[in-house]
């Protein structure tokens, strides 16, 4: 009887034993899950390799996200780091954001430069909303700036195309002829404008006469 106990303790500790070491092969795992985005999609690997939504992966893995929007769109948030260490279960979340395409109508007899700070923004160009733009209109020799049909500066909030009209300068030349027993007094804002003088059209003379 002796010996059959003793052989059921061992046949139980080596039981234990072998359940013991198969639970520390056992590996922790999570679950990475990828969640659809609109307008874009995202890219999520291990060492190497590519996962799909729902993988159970090893913990302390490193786990790498790539993001790549649509055309017209960018990147706006993503709720991870683009590498990181797996250390519990994950849901990864990116959104993308739309692309303003700012057109800069090609006119002549001058010139208009869009600025975003001190970059040049060419026409054409996809800027993400609310970014801040300056115009610069430069007419070329003997033209004035006529029409600009955006306010400068300002913040875009939609595709948006930059319009400006120049005209030339015309210049006329002022005769001024004083009237018997009085005087006659021409003026451009507080610049007296004298017989024989040049001035351009747009210019508004106030004609004071004693």
């Amino acid at each position: 009887m002796k010996k059959a106990c003793n052989l059921l303790w061992m046949l139980a500790t080596m039981f234990a034993l072998l359940s013991f070491s198969s639970c520390e092969k056992e590996e922790l795992t999570y679950t990475v899950i990828i969640n659809p985005s609109q307008n874009g999609t995202i890219s999520v690997s291990s060492n190497g390799t590519s996962i799909t939504s729902g993988t159970k992966i090893k913990v302390g893995s490193e786990i790498k996200v790539s993001t790549t929007p649509n055309d017209g769109y960018e990147l706006a948030t993503l709720n991870v780091d683009s590498i990181f260490t797996l250390s519990n279960n994950v849901s990864i979340v990116a959104t993308f954001a739309k692309l303003y395409t700012v057109s800069i109508q090609t006119t002549t007899n001058g010139t208009v430069t869009v600025k975003n700070g001190t970059k040049v923004i060419t026409n054409g160009t996809r800027l993400s909303k609310g970014t801040s733009l300056t115009i610069t209109t430069t007419p070329a020799d003997n033209y004035w700036i006529d029409s600009l049909n955006i306010s400068s500066p300002f913040t875009l909030t939609q595709d948006t195309t930059i319009i400006a009209t120049f005209k030339p300068i015309i210049r006329h030349t002022v005769t001024i002829i004083t009237p018997t027993g009085g005087s006659l007094t021409v003026l451009h804002g507080t610049e007296e404008i004298t017989s024989g003088m040049e001035v351009v059209d747009k210019i508004c003379a106030d004609t004071a006469v004693e």
